[in-house]
């Protein structure tokens, strides 16, 4: 049954990204209607695939990379969501729908390589770690995708097409500015939870450390610190534009491959 709804999710997902595609490149009316109400059913059957896998497991389903993967993608499509209703950014669905569909794809595909635990206790708090992680990341892909449109507006306006050729309605660079640092603060504070309940964790474990320098937890801490420097540049130098979002996708990449385990 939940591999049924599974499937039915990457239907809804699949059609949803087309349709967006097809409503922003041809500024189709029925956007508001057809689009989120396919990634809305999408988002339900994503969730009864995870409470059905859950209940067969008989714990919450984020204890291998796929489960929070599959999680990264559903949160992803949430957030779009949320993005949508509450500012009417329909133009991020050209990059944050694709890229939770293909993580919906993957996770699928990646080893059911399972996270060890020692005691309820342990497990929670690991739950509680993993949740804040990937709730992280996904509000740091509204901020990949920000920055994506910023760079895509700024080189627009100067050649003075780009857009104009595609007839995107992008929002204008101080909207994604703004975006771009919102996301990024929600982000940061929200890795910042999950390196604290992270270490807690592993001092919780036979390690009896609170850290490990290990290439995946080094990659992590690279991005937080990158994320980091550049909430206190915006604060007391006053960075904004091109270099942060630059800098804001490289932190974004590094924190993927950490989640994915891929590593230099």
């Amino acid at each position: 049954m939940g591999l049924f709804f599974l499937r039915l999710t990457l239907t809804l997902y699949s059609a949803a990204t087309l349709a967006a595609f097809g409503a922003v490149l041809g500024r189709r009316r029925w956007w508001d209607r057809v689009v989120p109400g396919l990634i809305g059913a999408g988002c339900m059957t994503h969730l009864v695939a995870l409470v059905l896998k859950g209940i067969e497991l008989g714990h919450c389903p984020l204890h291998t990379t796929g489960e929070i993967v599959s999680f990264l993608s559903l949160a992803g499509m949430l957030i779009f969501l949320f993005g949508f209703y509450r500012r009417g950014l329909q133009i991020l669905a050209v990059v944050l729908l694709p890229l939770s569909l293909v993580l919906a794809v993957v996770s699928n595909l990646l080893p059911a390589q399972t996270l060890s635990l020692e005691g309820s206790s342990l497990d929670g708090l690991l739950t509680i770690h993993v949740a804040l992680s990937t709730l992280g990341v996904a509000a740091l892909f509204v901020t990949f995708a920000a920055s994506l449109l910023y760079l895509w507006q700024e080189r627009a306006l100067k050649q003075k097409s780009g857009a104009a050729l595609l007839r995107l309605r992008l929002p204008a660079l101080e909207t994604c500015d703004t975006l771009i640092h919102g996301t990024l603060v929600s982000g940061f504070l929200l890795m910042t939870l999950a390196i604290i309940t992270g270490a807690l964790w592993k001092a919780s474990t036979l390690s009896g450390t609170f850290w490990i320098w290990e290439r995946r937890e080094s990659l992590a801490l690279l991005a937080w610190a990158i994320f980091g420097a550049l909430i206190v540049g915006r604060l007391l130098v006053g960075w904004r534009g091109r270099k942060v979002a630059y800098l804001a996708m490289v932190g974004i990449v590094a924190v993927v491959l950490r989640m994915l385990g891929v590593t230099p």
